[in-house]
């Protein structure tokens, strides 16, 4: 080790924090953009550079997941359904695909499909964010379910 360093450690120890700080502060602001992003009216532009991450890494989940949320995101949700069944198949362990899934399932009107979509979700991520929501939207499903065959009977 340079025998520098130590001192000018020591004299920018201030600073480091500060930078760090700075850094979080940027990416969490570069993370909100990106998740407002195909909610601000740019949710075609967001399409289309999902279709060419999509085109150009066929094989990756996270491609094919991103450009199933943008479908979902402009109500094409059969398209949607097809593309995060392939980002599901390609990484099972993903639980926001699965979460995703069964958003896209559910609003067809594929409860049935849905709730087991969540099911993956909630295994794969039970203490997480993402397993939290499949497990209300489960609870949420099964009540409507069970409420539709008490009035039917």
């Amino acid at each position: 080790m340079p025998e520098w360093l130590p001192e000018l450690v020591q004299a920018l120890g201030w600073l480091i924090p500060v930078l760090l700080w700075l850094i979080f502060i940027v990416l969490q602001r570069l993370r909100k953009r990106e998740e407002g992003f195909a909610s601000s009216g740019r949710a075609d532009l967001s399409l289309y550079l999902a279709e060419r991450a999509a085109q150009k890494q066929p094989q990756e989940a996270g491609a094919q997941r991103a450009l199933g949320e943008a479908l979902a995101r402009l109500g094409r949700m059969e398209e949607a359904i097809e593309v995060l069944t392939v980002a599901a198949a390609l990484e099972p362990g993903d639980a926001r695909t699965h979460l995703m899934l069964g958003w896209a399932l559910e609003h067809e009107g594929r409860a049935r499909e849905a709730i087991s979509a969540y099911e993956r979700c909630w295994e794969r991520d039970p203490f997480g964010r993402h397993g939290a929501r499949a497990r209300k939207r489960i609870d949420r499903l099964t009540a409507a379910q069970a409420k539709e065959r008490t009035e039917g009977h």
